[in-house]
């Protein structure tokens, strides 16, 4: 950095008759004589003590912060460096480019090691933007200041502004579609983010711009793959094979590997296999494994291989831990704990545990005539299931929560639980220069997979929430109890239901589990969780060694939930009479996907048959309801239709004798609803004769023939409905 000249003698005069003590001019220029000369040989340190003084001399001469702070920089002291910049806007705060100049340097060291960042430098950022709102570097570094703040919403506003201002700008559209898709890529860490909804054209835009930037052609492929668009992305993903695969064998790799990911969202899973295998081969890392394993999941039911990439891949990961302190982990070797009973029986200091289903566990359920199928049969679809085990389990002391899902871990241990080998450790910190939050009081942790996603809540999340209610927050002894949540703004229907006046007690009881990628959370008085394994012994074959039943509950989970909701409606006077005459109306739901993933292509015409055909008796879901009014739709439902998705979640809730018909995916590979209506004890239909959608692609257009044979199932399902005609029970 080049150091600013002293002001010319006049300008000197004005400054130094504002010094309450008298200095030679000819002094002032030695000092600064000095100064420079200390400067040039590099002796910083010396440079700095002179120009402090000529600070302290000359209060008012703006050159000389800037001089200051160039020499603090150069000993290497970026936080002082930033502290005279953060004096100098104090003092000059109608000056842009002093403003500018130190928002450059917040954003250019402000992920530096050991830098503190300044609580006024993101106003001093807008302040640069205000005073100098042509000045197209102002929005570039204020937008990156507000990344590194983590304030994700104001830095895209910043972007908006600056793309308003300078729309044909490469360098301003770059780092917006950059962010815009690293934001969609890593979702988890941002879930309340408002992206701009015409985020594609502004990659697309770029990319045109800059045609050999491959970082950017990349970004954009990144951006179609997260936003659901696999055929734009596939297609940008081979141009950019095309293009840039001869440069890096080690990036064209990666761009396979993610490839096949998106080949297998868009339905083609063998040039997904076949690239996936390719990426193995070149290379067995734990990215790798994780696409071939998510490749087999998606493409082939009950994947014997699938399992075992994914196991290989689990292990790899615990492998790779790097912590290795007195609190997690004193010898640095990781390992993963699969079965809570043999690490109760090893570790009895460590973690007890409380059998919640002696009674059923490992019993079969289902039955043998279920489902009824309507077309051929759908390849491996499962009829009975083994009762998995329930346990509380207690972990006494010293015990850590991190990752997305909330990774339980102590003591060199992670504990695997119900979602085994496919835990999912992909936001797991692995390194222990992670943040820690203590948390001296005991607490319930509930944190799983995708707790955002509607299934995920009421089907695993909610039942271990009604356990520990149950079994420790309802209990005198565990009033000091809290609960570990998620972020607001991060489930609705969670927030909903801890809203209900039945969950009233815990308001005071919460702890928000904020940046769970970034932070790891020590509870160091125990921390209980409920949680369900399979046994090692599956005699049906359904739920071990699969990567899509670690998601389903046991049946123990439905004995719980219904009559949960079912007794909240009767409390508040609207759980319905389905045995009075008048029920018939609205008994049939047909749950909509209207434009979503898995929806008709023709949704419309579908609604408007079987609105025509049932008339009354139709209600068509479309998810707009609060929680309860959505328990109150179901529980009235004598059938429940819709397409393989998470709204088929709400047939839960509804009374016994209740039908499910459902459309299979092509290939269907999870049956978390068959073992759904299997532990509810009931019955359902699979039409399998109306072509399928993959895994998340939508389904073909329903021609009128099987429109009108879907409307003769749901007949049929209607007449063996028996929903009014038995009491609830308990046993479901």
């Amino acid at each position: 950095m080049a150091v600013k000249m002293l002001p010319s003698l006049i300008a000197v005069v004005v400054c130094f008759a504002r010094i309450a003590f008298a200095i030679p001019h000819h002094e002032l220029e030695d000092i600064f004589a000095q100064a420079k000369t200390a400067f040039a040989d590099a002796n910083y340190p010396l440079a700095v003590k002179h120009f402090r003084t000529l600070k302290e001399l000359l209060p008012d001469w703006k050159d000389n912060y800037i001089n200051l702070a160039s020499a603090e920089l150069q000993t290497g002291n970026v936080n002082a460096m930033l502290q005279v910049y953060k004096e100098a806007v104090s003092k000059f705060s109608s000056d842009g480019p002093i403003h500018s100049r130190y928002c450059e340097l917040l954003a250019k060291t402000g992920d530096m090691a050991d830098v503190e960042r300044p609580e006024d430098g993101i106003q001093a950022c807008e302040r640069a933007v205000s005073l100098e709102p042509r000045l197209k570097s102002n929005y570039l570094y204020s937008a990156e200041t507000l990344k590194l703040a983590g304030r994700v919403n104001q830095a895209l506003v910043v972007y908006a502004k600056a793309d308003a201002l300078f729309p044909e700008d490469a360098e301003i559209l770059r780092p917006y579609c950059a962010y815009i898709a690293d934001i969609m890529d890593a979702f988890f860490n941002h879930p309340t983010a408002r992206l701009p909804p015409n985020g594609y054209e502004i990659c697309a835009k770029v990319a045109e711009m800059l045609p050999e930037d491959s970082d950017i052609l990349q970004k954009l492929a990144v951006a179609l793959k997260v936003g659901m668009q696999h055929e734009a992305a596939i297609a940008v993903y081979e141009l950019w094979l095309q293009k840039f695969g001869d440069r890096n064998l080690k990036d064209t790799i990666h761009i396979k590997a993610t490839l096949a990911k998106t080949l297998i969202n868009g339905g083609k899973r063998d040039r997904a296999d076949e690239l996936a295998k390719e990426c193995l081969a070149a290379e067995r890392s734990r990215s790798h494994l994780n696409a071939a394993a998510l490749v087999r999941a998606i493409g082939w039911p009950y994947d014997r291989l699938g399992w075992e990439l994914q196991v290989e891949e689990t292990d790899a990961t615990i492998n790779s831990i790097k912590i290795r302190n007195e609190k997690m982990c004193p010898s640095g070797k990781w390992r993963i704990a699969l079965n809570y009973t043999e690490e109760a029986e090893l570790h009895p200091d460590r973690l007890s545990i409380t059998f919640l289903n002696s009674d059923t566990a490992h019993q079969t359920y289902g039955r043998t005539d279920d489902p009824i199928f309507i077309g051929p049969l759908v390849p491996k679809y499962p009829h009975l299931f083994l009762e998995k085990a329930v346990y509380l389990v207690l972990f006494k002391k010293d015990v850590f929560l991190t990752g997305l899902n909330g990774v339980v871990h102590a003591d060199c241990t992670v504990y695997a639980g119900s979602h085994h080998a496919n835990i999912g450790l992909q936001t797991f910190p692995m390194t222990d220069d992670t943040p820690i939050v203590e948390i001296h009081d005991r607490a319930v942790s509930i944190m799983l997979h995708q707790m955002q996603n509607y299934y995920h809540w009421v089907a695993e999340a909610l039942p271990k929430l009604l356990l520990l209610k149950e079994h420790v927050l309802d209990k005198p002894e565990y009033k000091d109890v809290k609960v570990i949540v998620p972020s607001k703004g991060v489930a609705k229907t969670l927030e909903d239901t801890l809203g209900m006046e039945e969950f009233a007690f815990l308001k005071d009881r919460l702890i928000t589990f904020a940046n769970p990628t970034t932070t790891r959370y020590h509870f160091t008085k125990g921390l209980f969780v409920v949680d369900w394994v399979h046994a090692r012994d599956d005699v049906h074959g359904t739920l071990a060694e699969s990567q899509w039943a670690v998601y389903w509950p046991p049946k123990h989970v439905h004995s719980i939930v219904r009559p949960f909701f079912h007794a909240a409606l009767r409390k508040r006077g609207t759980f319905p009479d389905v045995t009075a005459a008048s029920t018939n109306d609205q008994t049939i739901v047909y749950v909509q996907r209207k434009g979503g993933v898995r929806s008709f292509a023709n949704e419309d015409q579908v609604c408007a048959y079987l609105s025509e055909r049932f008339g009354n008796r139709l209600l068509i879901h479309t998810g707009g309801e609060g929680l309860l009014r959505q328990v109150a739709v179901f529980a009235k439902a004598r059938v429940v239709v819709g397409n393989h998705g998470a709204g088929l979640t709400n047939f839960m809730f509804t009374q016994p004798g209740a039908v499910l018909v459902t459309i299979p995916k092509d290939p269907m590979v999870d049956f978390c609803f068959a073992n759904m209506v299997a532990g509810m004890g009931e019955r359902h239909f699979v039409v399998s004769e109306i072509p399928g959608a993959h895994y998340v692609g939508s389904y073909p257009a329903l021609s009128a023939k099987h429109m009108e044979l879907l409307g003769n199932v749901i007949e049929n399902a209607y007449e063996m409905s028996s929903v009014g005609e038995v009491g609830e029970h308990d046993e479901l």
